[in-house]
């Protein structure tokens, strides 16, 4: 889990999401294949998730494991 400013992300290995004003919002839910493996942030609009993907093997970075940037609103690869 980590969090800031009254805003919660926290993941199962299968799933992503954050609590605010006491309501939860799925980012990433039950994706077969696809496994959240670390969370940690900067700031409430710089989260980092580490993501290992068994679908696709070949990702810029080599292998199934690879890291997003969650900006507030968008997912962007690493």
């Amino acid at each position: 889990m980590w969090g800031e400013a009254g805003k919660l992300y926290f993941h199962t290995v299968s799933e992503l999401g954050f609590v605010e004003a006491g309501a939860v919002t799925w980012l990433l839910e039950s994706t077969e294949g696809i496994a959240v493996t670390g969370l940690w942030g900067n700031a409430i609009d710089e989260v980092f998730i580490a993501i290992q993907d068994e679908t696709y093997a070949e990702y810029r970075c080599g292998g199934s494991s690879f890291l997003m940037r969650y900006d507030g609103e968008t997912f962007h690869q690493m």
